[in-house]
């Protein structure tokens, strides 16, 4: 993941230096990726199970998302660099939903711990890749996309054999589907993936706007309150996968959907001083939703379908992603032209807390279910719990 964060300070300068700073050249820039993980993840990750989980495509993904960042940096006309981005997204999303299928694997004989590691290594990344990009960018506006080609390059040059190599029935356009029908459980990973991204995609552009228009904030401490959500992410990221081991995963993942939704509620009428507080209980609600849906997604269908699911799973938040930003972009200029732009922003707070709750009643019934048997699996066999819900695999 610390290559595609690295880069993200480094937009602007790119788009002003080599695009006539074009503003929505630069938010078609961050959609093209989502829209590419959304479409080629799934399809990646589907192959990956059907040539039975080989180096060479990790590899061969690593290599093309190391050569793309690093063309990112050249004088590259902008039509045909927004294309080379969705083939990037699609690559890198990729490769991130093939590693994770890998740690799965071992997290079927480590339990949940490995899972919260890997958890925490996406989340470090997405805290630190800005703080680093932006050091780079004070050497030269290409530095950070020629020091995420470079780490690309890495991880492609140090893969090595991967854990349960297997070869499976290459299976065909329509099994996707007849995955999500076997496997209904696995709607609701899939649903809060799209939930997780889908509020912070929400709040990406809207809150800095909020925190300047409403409280007068200045771009530095904006970007301080950011990080009261990303550090906390990160922090919390390996405890709630060793709790994994200890409390139904339904549980979790409820409550971290909860403590988002009253976050998102109170994050526009709470006094100026108590924002940080929202911040950071939002981050610790995200961490708490993150990780489940990872654990879920590493460990529902079979054992040979591990790279799908976590594909479907990296899709699935990608769309939301993509859809964030502009739902929230829609909500604020509706609303705010109707009446001013902060009840614009405090709208968009107030759109991501219920689509939070309604994904959380949509799948009440499911998660009542799955709350029930994970506790019951604890209490017969808590050394056995983090093996429990792989039925088939």
């Amino acid at each position: 993941m610390l290559p595609a964060t690295l880069v993200t300070p480094a937009i602007r300068p790119l788009f002003v230096s080599h695009h006539a700073g074009n503003e929505g050249a630069m938010h078609a820039f961050m959609a093209m990726n989502m829209l590419g993980g959304a479409i080629g993840a799934p399809l990646l990750g589907r192959a990956d199970d059907a040539l039975g989980n080989r180096r060479a495509l990790l590899v061969f993904l690593t290599l093309v998302d190391a050569v793309l960042l690093g063309a990112f940096a050249l004088h590259v006309p902008t039509p045909a660099l927004l294309v080379l981005r969705t083939v990037e997204g699609a690559a890198h999303v990729g490769a991130a939903s093939i590693l994770m299928g890998d740690a799965a694997v071992y997290s079927k004989s480590h339990g949940g711990k490995v899972m919260g590691m890997a958890a925490l290594a996406v989340v470090l990344a997405i805290a630190c890749g800005s703080f680093f990009g932006g050091l780079l960018l004070t050497i030269d506006a290409r530095m950070p996309f020629i020091a995420a080609s470079l780490l690309a390059l890495f991880v492609a040059l140090s893969t090595r054999e991967r854990p349960a190599a297997q070869r499976a029935r290459r299976p065909s356009a329509g099994r996707l589907t007849s995955l999500l029908s076997r496997e209904p459980e696995l709607w609701v990973p899939l649903g809060a993936a799209f939930v997780g991204r889908f509020v912070i995609g929400c709040l990406v552009v809207t809150f800095a706007l909020f925190a300047h228009r409403a409280h007068g904030y200045s771009d530095k401490t904006i970007g301080f309150l950011f990080s009261l959500v990303t550090v906390p992410f990160a922090l919390a990221s390996y405890p709630a996968g060793r709790l994994l081991d200890r409390i139904p995963r339904a549980a979790m993942l409820v409550g971290g959907a909860l403590l988002c939704a009253a976050a998102l509620a109170g994050l526009g009428w709470v006094p100026r001083n108590a924002i940080g507080v929202s911040m950071l209980l939002f981050g610790i609600g995200s961490s708490m939703i993150f990780v489940p849906v990872i654990f879920y997604g590493a460990h529902v269908g079979q054992a040979t379908e591990r790279a799908t699911v976590m594909a479907l799973v990296h899709g699935a938040g990608c769309v939301g992603m993509l859809l964030g930003p502009a739902v929230a972009g829609i909500v604020s200029a509706v609303v705010g032209r109707r009446t001013d732009a902060v009840t614009g922003y405090r709208s968009v707070f107030l759109v991501a807390c219920a689509v939070t709750l309604g994904w959380v009643l949509a799948s009440a019934g499911v998660l009542a279910r799955r709350m029930r048997e994970e506790a019951a699996e604890l209490r017969r066999s808590p050394e056995e719990a983090p093996r429990s819900c792989d039925s088939n695999g």
